[in-house]
């Protein structure tokens, strides 16, 4: 049986090698991304993710927030990342409203 990606369910998958513990690696050609077998995801609440966010925009070191909410700074910098992407969309279709009202 082919194994399937588990983020876009494509059947083109390799195997990519093994991690140090011996555990499977798994690549998707078609949306270009990794995973291990019987890996787990990490995912934190949506409460931690927004209090995080908030803590660094209010001007405190991204570091420091990583140990205060054991949270990777890499992780942090991806919420970041969207939350912006997420501000500069919503302001891009405000314009396009403001400009079909015109």
């Amino acid at each position: 049986m082919a194994t399937k990606c588990r983020y876009c369910g494509s059947s083109h998958v390799i195997k990519y090698g093994k991690t140090k513990a011996g555990k499977q690696i798994y690549f998707c050609k078609s949306c270009n991304r990794y995973w291990v077998k019987d890996g787990v995801f990490h995912r934190y609440p949506k409460e931690i993710r927004k209090v995080v966010v908030r803590t660094v925009l209010e001007g405190k070191p991204v570091k420091e927030v990583s140990k205060e909410f054991s949270v990777p700074a890499t992780t942090i910098y991806k919420w970041l990342r969207k939350e912006i992407e997420g501000e500069i969309n919503e302001n891009k279709k405000e314009n396009q409203l403001l400009q079909n009202i015109r």
